[in-house]
């Protein structure tokens, strides 16, 4: 069955080779043609192949952070799971990467919130003490920055809903 199967395709491809050959004038045109649309195809890629590492690049690297730092059973060291705090008593040691460049002056304390539902977050009265509490989206867009300096470190409460607006 095989000898018979062979020639038929090898004549099928060869009429359509020949079927369709084109004078050397059309043949030039179209191939200047199909060029510079080849050429606008490679430039329009490699756009949308930049817009997307720059859209892309940092929501990835944010989100290997959470899971480094919060796919834990529960609280140990500096991870704890999803919704809980850590907090971080002492400065973090000189090996931790569980962040890109952490401050080596700075006690922390972290969580990773899903704001599938609104959250409220809580803080005591701060004293005199500075404190910040940098709230950013997973771009790493700070979008708030509740602490000591907006309210003079008093006990406060926030309400934090980021489901979309309607009406």
């Amino acid at each position: 069955m095989s000898r018979i199967i062979i020639p038929i395709l090898c004549r099928t491809v060869s009429i359509t080779l020949f079927g369709c050959r084109k004078k050397a004038s059309e043949a030039t045109d179209s191939s200047k043609s199909s060029t510079a649309a080849a050429e606008a195809k490679v430039k329009e890629a490699k756009s949308i192949a930049l817009e997307a590492y720059v859209d892309g690049y940092l929501l990835l690297t944010t989100a290997v952070t959470r899971v480094q730092i919060s796919h834990v059973p529960k609280q140990e060291g500096l991870k704890s799971p999803m919704g809980q705090f850590t907090n971080v008593p002492r400065s973090p040691p000189a090996d931790y990467r569980g962040v890109s460049a952490p401050n080596a002056d700075t006690l922390y304390s972290i969580t990773w919130v899903d704001l599938a539902e609104p959250v409220v977050f809580s803080h005591p009265d701060m004293g005199k003490r500075f404190s910040l509490f940098e709230m950013v989206d997973l771009w790493m867009t700070i979008v708030q920055t509740p602490g000591s300096r907006p309210n003079g470190g008093k006990a406060a409460h926030y309400l934090i809903n980021w489901s979309k607006l309607e009406g």
